[in-house]
């Protein structure tokens, strides 16, 4: 995998390499619902708010393992529709 833009990272998500972007300020993980295809997204009122004050909604919450590297997180991740 090569991305030229130095702000994204490859990863490993549910077993498949994506590029995600490096937010070091965020508070949260989020990914489009649709890596979350096949895990229980349980219902969520949360409303993330971005940088610029745009409020992001989204669609719930999961777990989904993801590796950078040899590190490795079994962290929430808040999954969004992309519009």
């Amino acid at each position: 995998m090569f991305c030229s833009n130095t702000a994204y990272l490859p990863a490993v998500i549910d077993g498949k390499e994506r590029w995600c972007l490096l937010d070091s300020g965020s508070q949260v993980t989020i990914v489009p619902t649709e890596v979350a295809k096949g895990h229980p997204l349980i219902p969520s009122e949360k409303v993330l708010t971005a940088a610029n004050g745009t409020e992001i909604r989204i669609s719930g919450e999961t777990t989904l393992p993801l590796m950078l590297g040899e590190a490795g997180t079994a962290d929430p991740l808040f999954g969004f529709r992309l519009c």
